[in-house]
Parts: C-alpha cells; structure tokens; sequence
C-alpha cells in the first residue's frame, strides 16, 4: 500500500514537471512569435511612413505645377504655354499614380515601398487588383505575399519592361496572374511562394512569355 502510494506521488511529480516543461515552451513560443509580431509592426508603419512620404512629394510636385499654369494663364495669352503646362501635370500624375496607388490597399503599401527601384528600372505597370482579393488573408500576410513577389520582380526583370499584374476574385478562390519574360524568373518565382502554406502557384508559357499565378482557396 506504501509502495502504490510512493508511486503514485511519483507519477504526479513527474505528471508536474512536465506539465512545467512543456507550459515554459509555451510561454518562450509565445513571447517569440510576439517579438516577431512587433518588429513585423515596425517594419510595416516605416513603410506606411514612406509611403506618405512618397505621396506628399507627388502631391507638392503636382500642385508646383498648378501654381506655375495660374501664373502663366495670368501674365501670357499664349496657349500653346498653358497645354505644355498641363501636358507635363498629365505626365506627373499619371507616372506617379500608376506606381503608388492599387485599388488593393496592402499593394499600395508595398507599391510604394518599391516604387524607386521601379523608376530606376523603368518599368511600366499594367495593374487591376479587385479591392478585396485575398482579403481571406491577415493583412499583414498579404504585404509579406506582395513584399516577396516584388524582391522577384525588381531582382530578374529587365529594364524597360512592362509588368502586367492581373487579378480576378470568385466564391472559390483568389486569383493574381504575373507575366514574366523569361523561365528563370518564373522557375525563382515558383520556389520563393512555396513559404506560403495557403497559396498555390504554378507557371505556364503563353505566346512566348512565361505567366506566375498565385492562386488562394477560400
């Protein structure tokens, strides 16, 4: 009976250590994710930071423009004056539009964050995103998404090209097709999405360009 009763406060010490262990594991997992959590935080309102600033300077270039047209309307009767004006307002906004701003929130933000390396490459854009694809996703997984396809994009695609980002939106699914030039950036494309559990992508040769689709199931 001592025996049974020594044993059995045995396996409850034992039942309590590790019941201690695996709850610290716990906590140090926690306090991890949540360390990640915050700098992914920091992280992203240094983007939104910039992301405001890349937008006031358009806007301060834009309205020098309009403040430059008034005062010519005012002191010239010359219009072929003022449609030189308003042909370079026309070129401001819509080089700057183009690259800051997506009916998709979260791509606006990453836009933004790579609109300077954009610029450098001169590269165009052709983009329509509906505003709620993959919003099934945490928005701050869908910035990573887009963070990622965008270090592909500026790393292999050539300058001067333009860059056709599509995206349709179903009870189904979620679906954003990139056209690429070439198989390696495709082949680079398809590895780097494989991080992302919920997403599928694949790619396919259509008229001698390669397209990347990320497709998420709802």
């Amino acid at each position: 009976m001592n025996v049974f009763f020594f044993l059995t406060i045995l396996i409850f010490i034992s039942f309590l250590i590790q019941y201690g262990f695996i709850h610290n594991l716990q906590i140090k997992e926690e306090l991890k994710l949540e360390k990640m959590e915050n700098e992914f935080n920091a992280i992203k309102f240094d983007m939104l930071d910039r992301n405001y600033k890349s937008n006031f300077n358009f806007m301060h270039s834009l309205l020098h423009e309009i403040t430059t047209l008034k005062n010519r309307i005012e002191k010239s009767e010359n219009q072929a004056e003022y449609a030189q004006s308003i042909d370079a307002i026309e070129k401001i906004v819509l080089e700057n539009f183009n690259q800051i701003y997506s009916n998709n929130i979260a791509m606006s933000v990453v836009l933004n964050e790579y609109k300077s390396k954009l610029e450098n490459k001169h590269i165009k854009l052709s983009m329509n995103l509906p505003t709620d694809i993959f919003s099934n996703i945490k928005y701050d997984e869908q910035i990573n998404l887009y963070l990622c396809l965008f270090d592909v994009v500026c790393e292999k695609i050539k300058d001067n090209s333009v860059l056709s980002i599509q995206g349709c939106s179903t009870k189904l699914q979620d679906v954003i097709k990139i056209v690429f030039e070439t198989q390696e950036q495709c082949d680079e494309f398809d590895k780097l999405f494989k991080e992302f559990s919920y997403i599928q992508t694949y790619s396919f040769e259509e008229n001698g360009y390669f397209n990347g689709l990320i497709m998420y199931k709802k």
